[in-house]
Protein backbone atom coordinates (compact mmCIF):
# COMPACT_ATOMS: atom_id res chain seq x y z
CA UNK A 1 0.00 0.00 0.00
CA UNK A 2 2.75 2.48 0.96
CA UNK A 3 4.68 1.88 -2.27
CA UNK A 4 1.60 2.48 -4.39
CA UNK A 5 1.02 5.74 -2.54
CA UNK A 6 4.63 6.88 -3.15
CA UNK A 7 5.67 6.55 0.51
CA UNK A 8 8.83 5.18 2.09
CA UNK A 9 9.04 3.05 5.21
CA UNK A 10 11.97 3.88 7.50
CA UNK A 11 12.79 1.18 10.06
CA UNK A 12 15.26 1.43 12.93
CA UNK A 13 17.11 -1.88 12.73
CA UNK A 14 17.55 -4.69 10.21
CA UNK A 15 14.76 -5.34 7.71
CA UNK A 16 15.11 -8.37 5.40
CA UNK A 17 14.66 -7.38 1.77
CA UNK A 18 15.30 -3.65 2.23
CA UNK A 19 16.46 -2.01 -1.00
CA UNK A 20 18.40 0.77 0.71
CA UNK A 21 20.13 0.84 4.10
CA UNK A 22 21.09 4.05 5.86
CA UNK A 23 23.62 4.00 8.66
CA UNK A 24 25.17 6.75 10.77
CA UNK A 25 28.89 5.96 10.63
CA UNK A 26 30.14 8.92 12.69
CA UNK A 27 28.69 11.66 14.82
CA UNK A 28 29.92 14.58 16.86
CA UNK A 29 28.54 17.53 18.80
CA UNK A 30 29.75 21.12 18.83
CA UNK A 31 29.34 23.86 21.37
CA UNK A 32 30.72 22.59 24.66
CA UNK A 33 33.95 24.36 25.45
CA UNK A 34 36.31 23.18 28.15
CA UNK A 35 33.66 21.28 30.11
CA UNK A 36 31.19 24.18 29.99
CA UNK A 37 28.80 25.56 27.48
CA UNK A 38 25.84 24.46 25.45
CA UNK A 39 25.50 21.88 22.67
CA UNK A 40 24.77 23.90 19.54
CA UNK A 41 25.12 21.58 16.54
CA UNK A 42 25.40 17.89 15.69
CA UNK A 43 27.32 16.60 12.66
CA UNK A 44 26.68 13.09 11.37
CA UNK A 45 28.04 11.11 8.44
CA UNK A 46 25.42 8.89 6.81
CA UNK A 47 26.30 5.88 4.66
CA UNK A 48 23.74 4.63 2.13
CA UNK A 49 23.95 1.32 0.31
CA UNK A 50 21.74 -1.55 -0.74
CA UNK A 51 20.56 -3.58 -3.68
CA UNK A 52 19.96 -2.81 -7.33
CA UNK A 53 20.38 0.89 -8.15
CA UNK A 54 21.45 1.51 -4.53
CA UNK A 55 24.27 -1.08 -4.63
CA UNK A 56 26.96 1.58 -4.93
CA UNK A 57 27.75 2.95 -1.47
CA UNK A 58 27.45 6.70 -0.84
CA UNK A 59 28.40 8.84 2.17
CA UNK A 60 27.12 12.27 3.08
CA UNK A 61 27.88 14.54 6.04
CA UNK A 62 24.90 16.38 7.52
CA UNK A 63 24.21 18.84 10.30
CA UNK A 64 21.31 17.46 12.38
CA UNK A 65 20.83 20.33 13.41
CA UNK A 66 23.32 23.09 12.60
CA UNK A 67 23.99 25.99 15.00
CA UNK A 68 20.79 27.72 13.77
CA UNK A 69 18.54 24.67 14.18
CA UNK A 70 18.46 23.79 10.47
CA UNK A 71 19.17 20.46 8.81
CA UNK A 72 21.73 20.85 6.01
CA UNK A 73 24.59 19.19 4.18
CA UNK A 74 27.94 19.75 5.94
CA UNK A 75 30.77 21.17 3.88
CA UNK A 76 34.20 19.47 3.83
CA UNK A 77 35.60 22.40 5.86
CA UNK A 78 33.13 21.55 8.65
CA UNK A 79 35.04 18.30 9.35
CA UNK A 80 37.75 20.23 11.15
CA UNK A 81 35.35 21.63 13.76
CA UNK A 82 34.55 18.49 15.75
CA UNK A 83 36.08 15.00 15.83
CA UNK A 84 33.85 12.10 14.82
CA UNK A 85 32.84 9.43 17.32
CA UNK A 86 31.66 5.91 16.49
CA UNK A 87 27.88 5.65 16.06
CA UNK A 88 27.06 2.44 17.91
CA UNK A 89 23.53 2.14 16.50
CA UNK A 90 21.92 -0.35 14.18
CA UNK A 91 21.46 0.76 10.55
CA UNK A 92 18.18 2.17 9.32
CA UNK A 93 16.49 0.31 6.48
CA UNK A 94 14.31 1.87 3.79
CA UNK A 95 12.03 -0.53 1.89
Amino acid sequence: MARRAGCALVVDGPWPGARVRLRVVSRSWEGVGQGRGRLRARRVEVQAGGRGAAAREHRLALWLPDAHGAVRVASPADREHAPAAPAGRAPLAVV
